[in-house]
């Protein structure tokens, strides 16, 4: 215990050191139009006012977060970037710890470390996007997650299990698609009856279901629809899914209004092309229309632009699949290529997100191969990975988007390390070893054995 508490502290302490390190080089100024967003949001909430915002900016955790620090230090970025560096050390440990538990110490330990210092997610720290809270509040999620396996009494971490995955969800509305997979990874993993298993499912969405209630009906006040937290789905699904889209990062801000838009429809045979701009053109008043009616713009994107992307998907299935496919590529690059330029985009931060990120993906593909059936738990890190990547590709997405997924590849990168150095040091033995001894203390590291001996002992901390 003492040596498992030793390590997390000293993940953290590295973790935290890199992120301040980076946080105090950083003007007191933000650089993204979301930060500007959000902080006005927050500046509202601090003064008093409520939330203020549009529809689309309806997800309360990260504005939430930035109110309590203006409220009680002022409007200093700093000390807000300061507890960004906090959550981001936490999320180190917890990462560790989640990893301890599915695999083993030696993993937990190389996770931690490797998140410690790991690039973009130190830069997470410095910009007040929703991923850097969202990240956290996943490895909660999944380290609730874990303790229910097999922990007993279960009821406590089923409710908080459920509580971190309703804030996640408040966080970034997108993590509502891991619920499926959740549920179905608890209900194969757990050991218990089958019924016991379902009620404990039952249990937990439950939870969830009560959380994230109260938001929503302060949307139905507010808005006079049902928004379970925050609008912006059915526009998304079109942006990533119509006649003028292209699967790349920028499809996240298109509009059949915008030139690049007309210029791909332009290109369209000529008797599509005339029946798709004829389709806009009602579109555009039917927008109009909704606009009057609910006096917010996202609730009327989505109202017509959401059934004409699922319209487009059921009668372009081929093109669809193609742009998905593209999509999840885009997804998993190491940074988005966008037409718009900032000064975070610079070459050097690209060429630092490629060298941190591609050793990380080529080792996770290996990791996640070699540990395939060891331990059902694993499920629940499967399934987080395939639910949202898969949701942003049928949506539209960027680098950035992957972030709160990079832990679990850093998880399954650090799994393949370790399985590398036992592998080295297997060899390098067996060549020191006569062939009789050899053949005596042979050691079978062959994809799908554990790593160790008790590696699924669920029980172990880092």
């Amino acid at each position: 215990m003492h040596r498992a508490a030793a390590a997390s502290l000293s993940i953290f302490a590295i973790a935290l050191a890199v992120r301040v390190a980076w946080i105090v080089t950083l003007p007191e100024t933000l650089v993204w139009a979301d930060e500007h967003e959000f902080v006005s949001v927050a500046r509202h909430l601090a003064s008093g006012d409520g939330y203020v915002s549009g529809s689309y900016r309806a997800n309360p955790v990260l504005p939430g977060y930035l109110a309590v620090v203006f409220r009680l230090f002022g409007e200093h970025y700093l000390v807000a970037r300061l507890g960004q560096a906090f959550m981001g050390a936490l999320t180190c440990v917890l990462v560790a710890a989640t990893a301890t538990r599915l695999l083993d110490a030696r993993v937990g330990l190389v996770s931690g470390l490797l998140m410690a210092v790991y690039l973009p997610h130190v830069y997470l720290s410095g910009v007040f996007y929703v991923e850097c809270i969202f990240t956290l509040l996943v490895a909660l999620t999944l380290w609730c997650a874990v303790h229910v396996l097999d922990d007993t009494p279960r009821r406590p971490w089923l409710l908080a299990t459920g509580a971190s995955f309703a804030l996640a969800s408040l966080a970034r509305p997108i993590f509502l698609a891991y619920l499926p997979a959740l549920v179905a990874a608890l209900v194969w993993a757990m050991r218990a009856p089958l019924v016991r298993r379902l009620a404990s499912a039952g249990l937990m969405v439950g939870s969830i279901g009560l959380m994230i209630l109260p938001w929503t009906l302060r949307n139905y006040y507010v808005l006079g629809t049902p928004v379970v937290v925050s609008t912006g789905f059915g526009t998304k699904l079109w942006q990533g899914n119509n006649e003028g889209a292209d699967a790349d990062p920028d499809d996240r801000e298109l509009f059949f209004d915008q030139a690049v838009w007309k210029e791909r429809v332009a290109a369209l045979p000529a008797a599509e092309r005339v029946a798709v701009e004829a389709r806009y053109r009602d579109a555009a008043q039917r927008i109009e229309a909704a606009y009057a009616e609910h006096g917010d713009a996202n609730l009327a994107y989505d109202a017509v632009l959401g059934p004409l992307a699922v319209e487009f998907i059921r009668t372009h299935p081929d093109r669809a699949f193609a742009l998905f496919i593209r999509k999840l590529g885009v997804l998993f690059l190491p940074f988005s290529k966008t037409l718009t330029t900032n000064i975070d985009t610079s070459s050097l931060k690209r060429s630092a997100a490629i060298a941190a990120y591609i050793p990380i993906l080529v080792l996770a593909l290996l990791g996640a191969w070699w540990c395939r059936g060891r331990g059902r738990g694993l499920a629940l890190v499967y399934g987080l990975v395939a639910s949202i990547a898969g949701t942003y590709a049928v949506l539209t997405t960027c680098t950035r988007f992957r972030l709160p997924l990079d832990p679990y590849l850093v998880m399954f990168a650090a799994a393949a390390l370790v399985e590398l150095a036992m592998r080295s040091s297997s060899a390098t033995h067996a060549l020191r070893t006569p062939p009789a001894a050899n053949a005596a203390r042979s050691i079978d590291l062959a994809p799908g054995k554990p790593l160790s001996e008790g590696a699924h002992s669920h029980r172990r901390e880092v």
